[in-house]
């Protein structure tokens, strides 16, 4: 029986893929918690730095903008999001962090930078590297 080396190479890249996403995902789950956010609340918090329309965040979550509404709401309720009409679309709805969301928001960005100590460690070629290694991982589909 031959041994193929390859095969067994990525199927070692493979389970180590999963941990790795697991490991993530623990961990950002955790950090949101500390910051009295859901998962999905933190994600529109990194989504929406730049203002983001509730259309295009649902895109960013592949679901229906529907699901957003809640999401936002609670963000709203909680002074950290607001919610403006568009300028050329007033049914659009576009969603901006106000000042203590964006220090939430940053607070958030640095706990997830601690998370991955090994890709903090990464040069700036490995990491460009791994990033499009990465990038070539298509979505699952919706």
């Amino acid at each position: 029986m031959v041994i193929d080396a390859r095969a067994d190479r990525l199927e070692h890249v493979v389970v180590r893929l999963f941990v790795a996403v697991e490991s993530l995902r623990a961990f950002y789950e955790r950090e949101a918690a500390e910051l009295d956010l859901t998962p999905p609340q933190a994600r529109v918090l990194l989504l929406a730095a730049q203002g983001r329309s509730q259309r295009d965040l649902a895109a960013g979550f592949r679901c229906d903008a529907s699901n957003i509404v809640g999401i936002v709401d609670r963000l709203e309720q909680r002074g950290l999001v607001v919610r403006r009409p568009g300028q050329f679309d007033r049914r659009v709805k576009l969603v901006s962090l106000t000042d203590e969301g964006l220090a939430v928001r940053d607070r958030f960005q640095a706990a997830l930078r601690r998370c991955v100590p090994v890709l903090a460690d990464l040069d700036p070629d490995e990491l460009a590297r791994f990033e499009r290694i990465l990038d070539r991982f298509e979505p699952p589909p919706a």
